[in-house]
């Protein structure tokens, strides 16, 4: 057994030549949920991520590199996306990501609902906005938010899409909400 004090000392600086630090995710998606004023106070309403992006380190610099676009030793960006329909990557692309997104899925694999009804004058673009009238609501013992009428708009949207043929296992549904997930399994969505 060796005594603490006889391991050789590092200064903090010489720590770094061991340490590696590979930060991952998007500073453009979903930032921190703070629950806290104390914290928004302190900053602590922006990541880390988007802290550092403004650094010239991180930073855009096209001059310096044409191709990445940013320095390659520090940061990959990823730019293919394997999820999307192309029209709906368009706005987000060129909004947040200097239009820089590319679209490399197959269509055949996002045109499942090409000629949904529900779609209306979109056709050919899956995506519905739809504005519900209704309550939110929450119970005494819970922080989270839930609308049954919007619930009930999803039961909609979730039954013409099957009917369509779209495979359960194929929707998503998404919510901030804790309560409004479980008030759809209720309702069996």
């Amino acid at each position: 057994h060796r005594d603490l004090h006889s391991f050789p000392t590092r200064r903090s600086s010489d720590l770094c030549h061991f340490i590696k630090v590979i930060l991952a995710g998007d500073p453009k998606q979903l930032g921190p949920v703070l629950m806290s004023d104390a914290a928004a106070k302190v900053g602590l309403s922006l990541s880390l991520l988007e802290r550092l992006m403004p650094l010239p380190l991180y930073s855009r610099n096209i001059e310096k590199f044409p191709e990445e676009k940013y320095n390659p030793v520090v940061l990959t960006k990823l730019v293919k996306n394997y999820r999307a329909h192309p029209t709906l990557l368009t706005l987000p692309s060129k909004l947040f990501y200097d239009d820089e997104l590319e679209s490399a899925v197959k269509l055949e694999d996002v045109d499942l609902c090409h000629n949904l009804e529900v779609l209306g004058k979109s056709k050919g673009v899956p995506l519905v906005f739809h504005g519900v009238q209704g309550r939110s609501e929450r119970e005494e013992d819970s922080p989270s938010w839930y609308n049954k009428a919007e619930v009930m708009q999803v039961v909609q949207y979730v039954r013409q899409l099957r009917n369509h043929g779209l495979p359960t296992e194929e929707i998503g549904i998404i919510t901030p909400y804790r309560k409004q997930v479980r008030t759809g399994k209720e309702y069996k969505v």
